[in-house]
């Protein structure tokens, strides 16, 4: 799962009154630590690890899970122009 698909799992989410006001508390929490800069992205990710349910969180990863489970992922972290260049 990537950063985008947690950013639009979280954008599209039905938020209730309590969600927020834990997302707002980890925020403000970690951004007397740090500077908001790094604590208002560190208080989100604190919330994610601590607050989200497993249940949405495994809906989450069926929802965004494209990969066979028996195809072989060939070239994975290998860029196009080394994998064009290697082919010739």
């Amino acid at each position: 799962m990537t950063i985008k698909q947690i950013v639009n799992d979280l954008l599209n989410k039905k938020w209730s009154l309590e969600d927020l006001f834990w997302l707002i508390f980890m925020c403000v929490i970690f951004s007397t630590f740090a500077t908001p800069f790094f604590g208002i992205p560190i208080g989100i990710i604190a919330y994610f690890l601590f607050f989200y349910k497993d249940d949405d969180l495994d809906r989450m990863t069926e929802k965004y899970d494209y990969q066979d489970k028996n195809k072989k992922i060939e070239h994975a972290f290998i860029p196009r122009k080394i994998i064009d260049y290697l082919k010739l």
